[in-house]
């Protein structure tokens, strides 16, 4: 290669097969050619590109290479494989750290192939100037770091990894080592791996994908003008392996495809936790405040058959206003049938200036304490003791009394 850039080979096959139909000097390869072909003599689908390219390293530093592509896609340097999704699938994004020797020449190898529809090709490779971050980080008094995913890692009909990109981690590290006030804001749809950087952060707020308005209320929320209250409505594993279905999922024999057996039942999220015997990172329900609430004076009445009334008392413990979403939680103490330890059946969000206590009130049917007998093909509830659990979320329940049920 003699000139700056990527030397690239184009083949009218899938498999880089024969000699190339085009061979050129790609400055950069960042390319999403839709469905028309890539160059002239270039088919428009079954096509492959093999880009090389020399880079001397000028630092021992790490680099970071960079891949999003539709369809498969292999990246390899000096002979070695960082990474491959070669296969047929719509956009996905791999990414990987490899440190290098200043002097040091990398042969950078870039292979892509095209099956039919869209073809997209984007690759990068770059290194962080860590002293120039830390020279900033580290005068400031306090760091809001914005990580997560984007719609090329996460979308519907695809799977991502449980662990964030491993870049996203190493700026975790770095900037908390630089300064200890760091806020980490998550966007996710999901549950990722907290453990190796939660305890170096002082917060973690978890947005979601909060939409164009996100910024506002996010900024509403890191400066105090409002009290966070969002709850978690799943619970996050401290490892992939702890989720109650990780061994439902799995490859099909001669696929690539993964397949999901529901073997858990009703045993879903905290259900599965309890049945398990296994606490997760962040239960279902969890969610912290500005401020700390209190639970007290719970009193379970039966009105009827068909009703029963939970109340209980509610302290703002804190020095700022907030809300706080209360939680109540049934389990048949002695079911006939597998049944959860507790499930929700109830819940009120108050707000509460400091200080302030409110009264709550949350009424169950008879359908909190039944279940679905396969065998009458209808809910039933049985005759017997009932515990009910009140709290702040599925871990946190410091109020029960029981209630015995009669048809």
């Amino acid at each position: 290669l003699s000139k700056v850039g990527f030397k690239a080979e184009f083949y009218n096959n899938k498999k880089l097969e024969g000699n190339p139909s085009l061979i050129r000097i790609d400055p950069a390869i960042n390319f999403d050619w839709g469905e028309k072909a890539p160059a002239e003599g270039i088919n428009n689908d079954n096509f492959s590109v093999r880009w090389t390219t020399v880079y001397k390293a000028t630092n021992n530093t790490s680099m970071r290479f960079c891949m999003e592509g539709d369809d498969g896609y292999c990246i390899s340097v000096n002979g070695k494989v960082l990474f491959s999704d070669w296969s047929d699938h719509a956009t996905t994004s791999r990414e990987c750290v490899l440190n290098v020797e200043k002097g040091k020449q990398y042969n950078v190898i870039v292979e892509y192939y095209d099956n039919t529809g869209d073809a997209k090709a984007k690759f990068a490779m770059y290194s962080l100037d860590k002293s120039k971050l830390k020279k900033y980080v580290s005068r400031v008094n306090n760091v809001v770091l914005c990580v997560g995913f984007n719609h090329v890692l996460e979308y519907e009909g695809g799977d991502r990894t449980f662990a964030l990109p491993v870049s996203q981690v190493d700026l975790i590290n770095d900037i908390s080592s630089w300064n200890k006030n760091v806020v980490v804001v998550l966007n996710a749809g999901g549950g990722v791996d907290f453990t190796s950087w939660k305890d170096k952060v002082k917060a973690i707020m978890m947005a979601w994908y909060p939409g164009q308005e996100g910024g506002k209320a996010l900024a509403d929320l890191l400066s105090g003008k409002v009290a966070p209250s969002g709850k978690l409505p799943i619970s996050i594993e401290n490892r992939w392996e702890d989720n109650p279905t990780f061994n439902s999922y799995y490859i099909k024999k001669n696929s690539d495809q993964r397949r999901f057996q529901y073997a858990e039942g009703i045993f879903v999220g905290y259900r599965g936790y309890d049945r398990n015997g296994v606490k997760p990172l962040f239960p279902f329900g969890f969610g912290l405040s500005y401020t700390s609430f209190a639970y007290s004076n719970l009193k379970v009445t039966k009105l009827d058959v068909d009703r029963t009334r939970v109340e209980f008392d509610v302290k703002n413990n804190g020095k700022t206003a907030g809300a706080e979403v209360t939680q109540v939680y049934v389990g048949e103490v002695n079911p006939t049938v597998p049944r959860p330890r507790k499930e929700l059946k109830g819940f009120d969000k108050v707000y509460l200036k400091k200080g302030e206590t409110k009264h709550l009130s949350i009424e169950l049917n008879a359908d909190a304490f039944s279940y679905y007998n396969i065998d009458k093909h209808s809910f039933v509830m049985n005759n017997g003791d009932f515990c009910i659990m009140v709290g702040s979320s599925s871990e946190n329940l410091p109020l029960k009394q029981i209630v015995t049920m009669s048809n």
